[in-house]
């Protein structure tokens, strides 16, 4: 269980590391040494070391740069020291490993609270110096060609676009109900709503 756990961990950090290294926008490890056997052993150590200093910038939509990056970084770090928080709960540990809660966890939290401040900032840092890109992505011309078969434009769609293998229907409330007065939902609406919540 331990190895796996390591095991589980070090690829977890490769893989956020792998993808900070792509955002911050440096140079693939092949360019810098030549021989693909060493090329595959660097390349995973050192994407979990950049994993374990710049964890934040490995999470999706960081690349995006400005402001909107920084508001995912910080939501991802209150979610991590909330599941932190979290698992501290001796019935919660217990829960998962009979007996865990005994343990001496002095170490973890050391390393933990040494690790967080240090890896949030050296991730916002990083993360306040990316260019902020454009979320509006029908101005990719990669991607506007791909979506021009599944794509037209037409102005009297709410969004401008509509897709063109659906049929066009029109139809309004009225459509829907035979009497004049329309609810916003009915008796049998709400009792499965009810019944569902």
């Amino acid at each position: 269980i331990v190895g796996g756990s390591f095991l589980a961990f070090f690829l977890i950090l490769a893989n956020l590391g792998s993808r900070a290294w792509r955002v911050s926008g440096k140079e693939p490890i092949s360019t810098y040494i030549g021989n693909p056997n060493l090329n595959i052993i660097c390349s995973f150590l050192v994407a979990t070391a950049y994993g374990l200093c710049f964890p934040y910038l490995g999470i999706r939509n960081v690349e995006n740069g400005g402001s909107f990056a920084l508001c995912k970084i910080l939501l991802s770090a209150m979610l991590l020291v909330s599941l932190f928080l979290l698992s501290e709960c001796n019935s919660l540990q217990d829960l998962f490993v009979l007996g865990s809660s005994n343990g001496n966890q002095a170490i973890v939290n050391i390393l933990f609270s040494f690790w967080f401040p240090v890896s949030l900032v050296a991730s916002i840092s990083r993360a306040s110096k990316l260019p902020k890109k454009s979320i509006n992505h029908m101005k990719d011309p990669g991607l506007k060609n791909e979506l021009d078969h599944l794509l037209e434009e037409d102005h009297s769609s709410p969004v401008g676009w509509i897709v063109k293998g659906i049929p066009k229907l029109s139809f309004t409330p009225y459509d829907l109900s035979p009497h004049e007065n329309i609810s916003c939902c009915s008796d049998i609406d709400i009792i499965q709503a009810v019944a569902i919540a």
